[in-house]
């Protein structure tokens, strides 16, 4: 599995990327090392950033086709990112079986399984920012 998460703040609603952690008072952060040393007080430097629970999602390992300056590999999909391939929309949600843990991509609206490993996936959006995307699917 995958370590890396992404959401949304509750304060300003930005995207953050980092650790995903519930701490014990029921907030949800995404926690990201700012420094790799430990302080001398014993401390890690770390930002943790309050997060709304349902805007966290994986992810998936995947990168989509698009290379740029940024994103020189391709760009990163996350679980909740709406994908085209072969013009078709689909939705990457985490499945789990009791043979494996996977990601999958289900058609939009009728969840249909696509095989992840296809080459020509772009991430056009997400559930969270691009509800209109999902809309167009149905």
């Amino acid at each position: 599995m995958n370590g890396k998460y992404r959401g949304w703040t509750v304060d300003t609603n930005k995207e953050v990327k980092g650790y995903y952690v519930v701490y014990g008072d029921g907030s949800h952060c995404i926690v990201q090392p700012v420094r790799e040393t430990i302080s001398e007080e014993g401390g890690s430097f770390v930002r943790n950033y309050e997060v709304i629970p349902e805007t966290v999602g994986q992810f998936t390992g995947l990168l989509d086709k698009e290379r740029s300056r940024f994103f020189p590999h391709g760009k990163e999909i996350y679980e909740g990112d709406i994908v085209e391939i072969n013009g078709a929309k689909y939705i990457c949600e985490h499945t789990l079986h009791s043979w494996s843990s996977e990601f999958r991509f289900w058609i939009l609206p009728h969840k249909k399984w696509c095989d992840g490993s296809m080459r020509e996936k772009e991430v056009i959006g997400n559930i969270h920012e691009n509800p209109e995307l999902m809309e167009e699917a149905k």
